[in-house]
């Protein structure tokens, strides 16, 4: 995959995508596969920022079970089913374990309550997977045993039991996203990394393309495009030349920007992935204590997250 420079030029685009990490990718993908004109630059190298620093999981939602939103439990169960029909060699199933205590709000009982729920929402998906093999491990219920022997750390006094579930994880969320970038390339997608976004071109209030760097060259393009799509994460105000009007700031409620945070440690666990409750706040409709964080074991080491930082 060649960064043709030359194309982004001269050529007259139906749609130019600024932010090349998981979801320019994806948006690239589909708009060329519809028989869109297409290119799509990064600042940087694809996927360098925050699909990078992600805890690379494709999950089936669960996490969204506690916010009472059926409707993206169901989401994103289906695009698990997606990625492991389309990607099926860059990803495997890693085991969960959360573990339950005696108080009501993370008891075994509601647990299991949950994960009942949660595979009604996404009856009969696992059977639409092509390859048996990739098909989504089945869940099961741990007694206090079976968890304290995978988890030694915690506290045997305390915990009750607990289940454990499975979810889709990536050796290297980068690899997805370039994937992605060829399947567009090799459909016609003109696709650059080191190209930054200058600004919009506009010509009588209306948007006709970019202004921007080839930031190896210096060489400045002017890249031509019916429609322009930010998706550079938390640097779209950077680019955001628009006074917006939303039913959302009409509302007062003004949407921040933040960057992902994940650390990666020495291996905390052995062969499975731990869901902790933490005292920071969540949204949760139906509360277990505070916000999850995750311990993943990843290349040998422990992936810790999710958490972010609010970008200024």
């Amino acid at each position: 995959m060649k960064r043709e420079i030359e194309k982004l030029r001269k050529g007259q685009f139906d749609l130019i995508i600024i932010g090349a990490g998981i979801t320019g990718a994806c948006l690239a993908h589909d708009a060329t596969l519809r028989g869109l004109s297409v290119a799509i630059i990064d600042k940087n190298d694809f996927g360098a920022e925050t699909s990078a620093a992600s805890s690379k999981l494709l999950h089936g939602g669960i996490r969204y079970l506690q916010q009472g939103r059926v409707l993206k439990v169901l989401e994103s169960a289906k695009e698990r089913v997606y990625f492991q029909n389309i990607a099926p060699h860059l990803t495997h199933y890693i085991p969960f374990v959360v573990p339950a205590y005696k108080n009501i709000s993370q008891s075994k009982f509601l647990l299991t309550a949950g994960m009942i729920v949660n595979s009604i929402i996404g009856f009969g998906l696992n059977k639409t997977i092509n390859d048996k093999g990739k098909q989504v491990p089945k869940w099961k219920l741990l007694d206090r045993q079976d968890v304290t022997k995978r988890i030694p750390a915690l506290n045997k006094n305390k915990v009750t039991g607990g289940v454990m579930f499975y979810e889709s994880h990536m050796h290297s969320s980068e690899r997805m996203t370039l994937g992605i970038l060829e399947t567009a390339n090799s459909h016609g997608a003109v696709v650059a990394n080191y190209v930054k976004c200058d600004g919009y071109n506009i010509e009588n209030n209306i948007v006709t393309g970019i202004n921007a760097t080839d930031v190896t060259s210096g060489e400045k393009i002017k890249i031509q495009s019916t429609m322009v799509v930010n998706a550079a994460g938390p640097w779209i105000p950077l680019l955001d030349q628009f006074k917006r009007k939303s039913d959302d700031t009409e509302k007062g409620i003004v949407t921040a920007y933040f960057k992902g945070v994940h650390i990666v440690t020495k291996a905390l666990t052995n062969d499975c992935a731990i869901a902790l409750v933490t005292k920071k706040q969540n949204q949760a409709l139906i509360n277990r204590g505070g916000r999850h964080i995750f311990i993943i074991p990843w290349r040998g080491c422990s992936l810790i997250g999710t958490t972010y930082d609010p970008y200024e």
